[in-house]
């Protein structure tokens, strides 16, 4: 039986990826670097959530291997997507309680990664699948300053400072490392080397405006933040505890049809637009 944290997202990793003693993490980072905020307090922990949505993000490779080769895409851009999306909340603002928009910021740091390396060919599309994960908060910007939709890029605030990632962010990484070895997850650990040797980041918001505004990036960029959307907000559901955990629902029903299934997922399940689509019915009878 796992040794379970206090933390209801560490609690939920473990379990899913069969820790049966105690989690690889050498030394704790959840008290630094937390994955949201509950009335401006740090909660939860950066590193199990971007394994979790890492996780989220394999179970559904079985049903969107092919249409990411459609685009032109590879399933690492994927595995990018998700070790990169949350990056921002590693910064020092983020972390003091700066009302910034961490999205835009993980965005910039995997545009500034990226760029001159030509191996990363999709580099733009992942930024930009990151950038509008979560698009909600500039909609409400747009509705709150009146401003009409296609200048989305005025809802993005302007960062008049360096972006520096936090004190001991390093460990944080190494930690999150670990469990994408175990996860056999290798195109995000390039990456990662990459943001343990830079920690300042000297932000241009005209590097987001010309990112927006790249047409030809944007179908690619849909389907990773569709993609994104599914795995973040299932490995968000862990969130309150782990009986919230999206899956635990579904692995409680009794075996029925498809169309019994969805129905039930309709009227029951507290997150149906999360819990419809893409069922990972491995992940139903792996405990």
């Amino acid at each position: 039986m796992v040794t379970s944290p206090k933390i209801s997202e560490c609690t939920v990793l473990l379990r899913e990826l069969g820790y049966v003693n105690k989690p690889p993490c050498v030394t704790c980072t959840s008290n630094s670097f937390y994955s949201w905020r509950k009335e401006e307090k740090g909660m939860g922990c950066w590193v199990a959530h971007t394994a979790l949505t890492c996780l989220e993000c394999l179970r559904l490779m079985p049903r969107m291997f092919k249409p990411i080769e459609k685009y032109n895409l590879t399933w690492e851009d994927v595995e990018v997507l998700a070790v990169m999306h949350d990056v921002g909340k590693l910064s020092s603002q983020y972390l003091e309680g700066k009302k910034i928009q961490h999205n835009v910021i993980s965005s910039y740091i995997m545009l500034e990664l990226c760029k001159d390396d030509e191996t990363i060919e999709n580099s733009k599309p992942v930024a930009l699948a990151i950038l509008l994960h979560h698009e909600a908060y500039h909609w409400k910007r747009l509705l709150h300053l009146q401003i009409q939709p296609f200048h989305f890029v005025d809802s993005i605030k302007t960062i008049n400072e360096d972006i520096r990632l936090g004190d001991g962010y390093r460990l944080a990484l190494d930690n999150l490392s670990d469990f994408l070895k175990k996860m056999k997850i290798k195109a995000g650990l390039k990456l990662i080397n990459r943001l343990k040797e830079r920690n300042v980041y000297h932000y241009d918001q005209r590097e987001i405006n010309r990112l927006l505004a790249e047409n030809a990036i944007r179908a690619k960029a849909f389907l990773l933040y569709w993609i994104l959307y599914l795995a973040d907000n299932r490995a968000a559901s862990s969130r309150e505890s782990h009986q919230n955990y999206w899956i635990e629902p579904l692995r409680r029903m009794s075996p029925m049809s498809p169309s019994d299934l969805a129905q039930k997922i309709l009227e029951n399940h507290p997150r149906p637009d999360i819990s419809l689509t893409a069922i990972p019915v491995k992940a139903l009878t792996q405990l």
